[in-house]
């Protein structure tokens, strides 16, 4: 698809603009008080139909937005009959022309919409599916209503999927209302898919090793794909030439150390201009207005640890650990009915340590107080650093997500959940550890991977 970005119109008031021109002597004022007095009467016809020709009483509210409507659609019609000066502007037939003007602008959404559609993305994300299933037709089938003509002027769609450069309701950051905010919104977003579409067939798996490398679910997460692709596109170029979405963990280190040697202005420049050739020159046209905001990314990714690529991540068995589920509730009972029967602690603990239970079957005994007090420090200290890292993991699942290490500082394990006197008793003893147990504890839990 050779989607195009349209003219930016920057907002503006036509109220703004006659009395500008009156003060630069470009109209007089009886001029501007005629003009005015047209934009009086069309305010008129568009109460009566607002009420549907039954009242011309109306809210203060209503009133402003019909001005507003006005002043917008007159100024879509002024650009399309620039050579008309203001001396010989006629309301009426300048609004008349925006209409045409904004009727275009959304069929051309409409279509937009629909090539969308039929080329979606398999991409389960909450934000990318209400865009095109929800926020667009939402307003489309607002301005298909009987007073549509005043929903031109302003949407209160959040349009909160985000392009490579924000939100643009959020930020503001276009300036720009209505049908025109819509569209161009719409032509952004169809560059930046059109880009995404060349990786239709790598991207399930690319999101599969997203997810297992930042354990979370990309499905409410506000990111912006087109930029997460661009990266692994440029490193893939760079590397072999080709433009792929699948990389290893030594493709990344490999391209670290090449970055480090070369212009980065350079290697963006060459990465577009593949982009253009091989998935076309609008899409790299477009991802050129960015170009500084991609190599300050890269700059950070050269200079440190930054985890900006998704790859492959290659895997020490001797940190795999694969828990089994917990047993059935028959056997949990008599193992707690078991357990529940000894008096001595010591003699509580090794019956524990000795019947090898699961993880999630110690948290069960743990939450049936099968400890108390004191007791539940002197079980902890028989625990291995491996088993101690296992517990934490189940407890704070959230932990190292996004590749941000364990500290187990103030910060972190704040974080964790501590409700239960278990819970409590299990931070507090983490907090015991010398600082050699507690580093060697956290270089665990960065490389521990749990499979259940």
């Amino acid at each position: 698809m050779g989607y195009i970005v349209g003219k930016q119109r920057v907002r503006d008031s036509l109220y703004v603009l006659l009395q500008h021109a009156q003060e630069a002597g470009e109209i007089t004022k009886k001029r501007r008080e005629y003009l005015l007095k047209q934009c009086e009467q069309l305010a008129q016809e568009l109460v009566l139909l607002l009420n549907h020709k039954q009242s011309t009483s109306l809210s203060m509210a209503d009133h402003k937005r019909i001005l507003n409507t006005i002043s917008y659609v007159v100024l879509q019609g002024l650009e399309e009959m620039e050579e008309r000066s203001l001396q010989e502007l006629e309301i009426d037939a300048c609004f008349e022309r925006g209409l045409l003007v904004l009727q275009d602008k959304e069929q051309q959404t409409r279509n937009l919409l629909n090539q969308l559609r039929r080329n979606r993305l398999p991409f389960c994300n909450e934000r990318y599916n209400s865009v095109m299933e929800e926020q667009i037709p939402h307003y489309l089938e607002q301005l298909s209503t009987y007073e549509g003509i005043l929903y031109y002027s302003h949407t209160t769609e959040d349009l909160d999927y985000p392009l490579v450069d924000g939100i643009p309701l959020f930020h503001d950051m276009y300036h720009l209302d209505g049908m025109d905010l819509v569209l161009y919104y719409m032509e952004r977003f169809a560059l930046e898919h059109t880009f995404c579409e060349y990786f239709r067939e790598e991207l399930p798996e690319f999101l599969r090793r997203y997810e297992l490398q930042k354990g979370v679910t990309v499905e409410y997460l506000g990111l912006n794909l087109c930029e997460l692709l661009w990266y692994q596109c440029f490193a893939s170029l760079m590397l072999f030439q080709q433009p792929s979405l699948l990389l290893a963990e030594q493709d990344v280190k490999r391209l670290r150390a090449l970055l480090r040697h070369c212009s980065l202005q350079e290697a963006v420049g060459q990465v577009n201009h593949a982009i253009a050739v091989r998935i076309g020159k609008s899409v790299a046209d477009y991802l050129t207005l960015f170009e500084e905001q991609l190599q300050a990314q890269l700059q950070v990714f050269t200079e440190d640890a930054y985890a900006l690529l998704v790859y492959e991540e290659a895997v020490d068995d001797r940190f795999v650990i694969d828990l089994t589920q917990g047993e059935d509730e028959e056997t949990f009972l008599a193992l707690l009915e078991e357990v529940e029967k000894y008096t001595c602690l010591q003699d509580k603990i090794q019956y524990v340590r000795s019947q090898k239970i699961s993880a999630y079957d110690l948290i069960d005994l743990l939450e049936n107080a099968v400890f108390m007090n004191e007791e539940y420090d002197a079980y902890y200290e028989q625990m291995s650093l491996e088993e101690i890292a296992v517990l934490l993991k189940l407890l704070h699942p959230a932990g190292g997500n996004f590749h941000e290490a364990w500290k187990l500082d103030d910060a972190d394990l704040s974080e964790i959940e501590q409700e239960q006197e278990w819970q409590s008793r299990f931070i507090h003893h983490i907090r015991q550890r010398s600082q050699k147990e507690r580093e060697m504890l956290c270089e665990l839990l960065n490389k521990l991977r749990i499979r259940s």
